[in-house]
């Protein structure tokens, strides 16, 4: 899948006023990209300038007119030229222009022989201009999206120019082969768009025109066109090749090794080429910037290596359960700069102020969790750390949320920044305006948040944002979709769930809640004792948002094998529930880990599981790829399988039409896509018990003066 989108700009091709410089060569007056309509000449032109025909591009009407200088007119070579023009039959006077102008329909052009044309016309001392459509004094890209936009191509046929910062990507408006690679394997086509988007653009009926500004989209996408059963014939212009060379040469440099971390990682231990470049990326960016990763690419260690190559002293601000993860790493990847000198703090810290203090001024690298800050707070001012580093900044997205409030008081203190997160938007790009603050970049609250777009443009032009993703870094992983597992309850179970009173909404459906995850869990047993067993060396990871459930779960599978299930929640310390997973990953005959999601929301590993089952469902979209990327990591090793448990009720079928849409929209939206104002709405929406109900919600009541 594709990190950013593909805009479907329009069915057109028209003129843009702006091109890559290798478009430009000798077609600046004659080609239907970058033609003006209008020609003037100079008091000084030459005595034959007055010869010269020029073929001029009339969008509006679709036609190329043969446009010659008015001193022609008061020649006796004018009848000369008009006997040529009458040779050809596509060759007729336009009534569209003043004075009539002699024109070509434009769907005519591929029956035109421009050849003899010219030859005839150079005989009678005439010189043609370039004609749109055919190569003399152009590049073969915008010669070959002229003749698609004139229907002069075959249907499998592509081309790809530069338009300042964007890529156009030009087909026929009929073909299948291209438009099904953009749809069905690039992610996030919308079929409107701004007509205005380019200068000058307009539209023919001929040819569809998308638009991307990310270069390595277009390199994904020229490598698809490669496949020879496609049989696509497809051209890029000197500059799209030019970027493309470019970037990739940049690309390789910058993930090539950095000698100061191999210097002093641990034997045994390398980067991968990613990592390498956001380590690049931090030191470019002076240490400031938001690394957004997808799940399981390694920000942790990507943000260890710059601290230790920089020689910095880093505070880390993350969950409770990532604390001791970014230790562990931290000493297991770099053990030469940071053994002796981490501290892991925590609420149950009880050493005095004065050894607090001491060791702070030490240590570099301190890990706390978000809840114990205000605890440390003081310490941490005054202890002299020039690196902030927030784990999951995501969190942060609320300004008014007291941990929000108390990391913009504490930011001031550090010279560098560094946020990270694999979902930076949880439902809007608004969501990055608290994470960019902190960062500190200016003028972000001047973007318009209905255009991710140009939010995304704008983080990439201030190089204050990095993105990876699995499928783009990794595209070997078979990492699937989710799917949905029907559950087929009783009649009774379905009017207890789906019959609701218009009184005390939100009390029936707290209970409701627990029900409708209740009645699944014989289903979801039997599932997982299905799907294990079918597949002898995968292990299973059982995720639902209440302990109660997870109990019950544990304790029916205990029942068919004591020894094939571990419970996992946040009831046990931390001690036992690390205890527990390293069980599971080391006991082949322990199966199955059953667990509340919000133990195991973030950080923790657990590659050496395959299979994703969710009995009920978080609320938040970004909260299942969280849970999901506890197993989709570098090193896992067999393909990953999720499954969404789906009663027969309309409980269960509101909540999980709700989430599946929510997930795409947001995916779009994080990469760019620029959604309608009404889908907008629509995400802004809160959605609860009213919603899963469907009984509209009541107004707020007024407040009393």
């Amino acid at each position: 899948m594709i990190t950013q989108a593909l805009r479907l700009v329009g069915r057109s091709i028209h003129r843009p006023s702006i091109a890559c410089s290798s478009c430009l060569a000798d077609t600046i007056v004659t080609s239907p990209f970058f033609a003006t309509t209008t020609h003037t000449v100079s008091s000084n032109s030459s005595s034959t300038l007055w010869r010269k025909i020029t073929p001029v591009f009339d969008g509006e009407n679709k036609q190329v007119r043969i446009h010659f200088y008015e001193q022609l007119l008061e020649t006796k070579c004018l009848k000369k030229l008009v006997n040529i023009f009458r040779k050809y039959d596509n060759l007729k006077l336009s009534y569209h222009s003043h004075p009539k102008q002699w024109a070509i329909d434009t769907r005519n052009l591929k029956y035109f022989d421009t050849q003899k044309f010219r030859e005839e016309l150079s005989e009678n001392n005439f010189e043609l201009g370039r004609l749109p459509g055919f190569e003399e004094g152009s590049s073969p890209a915008v010669t070959t999206a002229e003749r698609i936009a004139f229907g002069m191509e075959d249907e499998n046929t592509v081309a790809i120019i530069q338009y300042q910062k964007a890529f156009l990507i030009v087909c026929s408006a009929y073909e299948t082969k291209i438009s099904d690679i953009i749809t069905n394997k690039l992610t996030g086509v919308t079929d409107k768009a701004s007509e205005n988007q380019f200068d000058g653009l307009q539209f023919t009926s001929c040819n569809t025109t998308y638009v991307t500004y990310d270069i390595w989209l277009i390199a994904e996408f020229t490598d698809m066109l490669k496949d020879r059963q496609l049989d696509i014939s497809w051209t890029l212009c000197d500059d799209t090749k030019e970027s493309l060379n470019s970037r990739f040469d940049d690309r390789r440099i910058r993930q090539k090794p950095i000698k100061a971390v191999t210097a002093i990682i641990n034997d045994g231990c390398n980067l991968y080429p990613h990592q390498n470049e956001g380590v690049r990326f931090l030191q470019d960016n002076d240490g400031r910037g938001l690394i957004s990763f997808g799940v399981g690419l390694g920000k942790t260690a990507t943000t260890l290596a710059y601290i230790a190559s920089e020689g910095k002293r880093a505070v880390v601000v993350c969950p409770k359960n990532v604390r001791s993860v970014w230790v562990g790493e931290a000493l297991q990847l770099f053990p030469k700069y940071f053994s002796e000198y981490t501290m892991n703090l925590g609420s149950n810290w009880n050493s005095t102020d004065e050894k607090t203090e001491r060791e702070l001024s030490q240590a570099r690298l301190v890990c706390i969790n978000y809840e114990a800050l205000n605890k440390f707070l003081p310490f941490i001012q005054k202890a002299g750390c020039e690196c902030l580093v927030l784990d999951e900044s995501h969190l942060l997205k609320n300004p008014k949320a007291e941990r929000t409030k108390t990391i913009i008081e504490l930011k001031d203190y550090f010279q560098h920044r560094i946020l990270l997160s694999g979902t930076p938007i949880k439902n809007l790009v608004s969501d990055l305006a608290t994470q960019l603050e902190i960062v500190g970049i200016d003028g972000y609250g001047e973007l318009d948040y209905k255009t991710p777009g140009v939010v995304w443009n704008w983080l990439h032009e201030q190089k204050v944002y990095i993105k990876k993703t699995m499928e783009g870094e990794f595209s070997h992983h078979k990492f699937g979709e989710p799917q949905l597992i029907d559950v087929e309850v009783d009649q009774d179970s379905i009017e207890d769930l789906d019959t609701w009173y218009e009184v005390d909404i939100l009390i029936q459906f707290t209970q409701k809640i627990l029900e409708a995850a209740q009645i699944k869990v014989p289903e979801t047993c039997k599932f997982v004792m299905d799907t294990i067993s079918n597949s002898p060396d995968s292990k299973a990871i059982i995720f639902t948002e209440r302990r109660k459930i997870a109990e019950d779960i544990h304790a029916s599978l205990q029942k068919e094998d004591p020894s094939i299930a571990a419970l996992h929640h946040g009831g046990f310390s931390s001690k036992d529930r690390i205890q527990t997973l390293n069980q599971f990953e080391k006991d082949d005959s322990l199966r199955i880990l059953v667990s509340t999601r919000q133990s195991l929301a973030a950080g923790v590993n657990l590659q050496y599981a395959n299979i994703v089952i969710f009995n009920d469902m978080p609320w938040s979209p970004a909260d299942i790829i969280q849970s999901a990327g506890r197993v989709r990591r570098l090193n896992q090793k067999k393909s990953v399988s999720e499954y969404w448990m789906k009663s027969n009720t309309n409980f269960d079928g509101r909540l999980l039409s709700i989430l599946e849409k929510k997930l795409k929209l947001i995916k779009e939206y994080a990469e760019g896509i620029n959604l309608q104002p009404d889908t907008v709405r629509w995400m802004n929406k809160r959605v609860g018990a009213y919603e899963i109900a469907g009984i509209a919600r009541p107004l707020p009541k007024k407040k009393k003066k």
